[in-house]
Order: structure tokens, then C-alpha cells, then sequence
């Protein structure tokens, strides 16, 4: 999935308790220096929003 130049990535990681983690990341070398800027800038709204999304897609995920 492309964002305003970027790469989103969901990325399953083996867990050392056995289980599995999903990790979203967000690259991409090639966004223009404003938009890197205010990446930093909203970098904790980042982390609220992506707590929530994934912690809905764990309870849908253990239903």
C-alpha cells in the first residue's frame, strides 16, 4: 500500500513466547522532506493510531 510516497508494511514476527506479532511499518526514502518533517512531528498521534488498529485487529484475531 502506497501513502504519499511511502510504503506501508504489515510484517508477522515470530514471537519468542511461541506466539506471533504484527508490526506495521512505514518507509520509504523517495517522500519529500516535508512530509518526512511532519512524520516526526505527529509521530506520537502515529502511535496512538496505530495501537488501536492494532489492538481491534488482535481482539478480531482471537474471536
Amino acid at each position: 500500500m502506497r501513502v504519499h510516497g511511502a510504503e506501508l508494511e504489515f510484517i508477522l514476527h515470530e514471537a519468542d513466547d511461541g506466539g506471533t506479532r504484527l508490526l506495521r511499518t512505514r518507509t520509504g526514502p523517495g517522500r519529500p522532506a516535508g512530509l518526512r518533517f511532519m512524520d516526526v512531528l505527529l509521530r506520537p498521534g502515529y502511535l496512538v493510531m496505530d495501537s488501536a488498529m492494532l489492538l481491534g485487529i488482535k481482539q478480531r484475531a482471537e474471536e
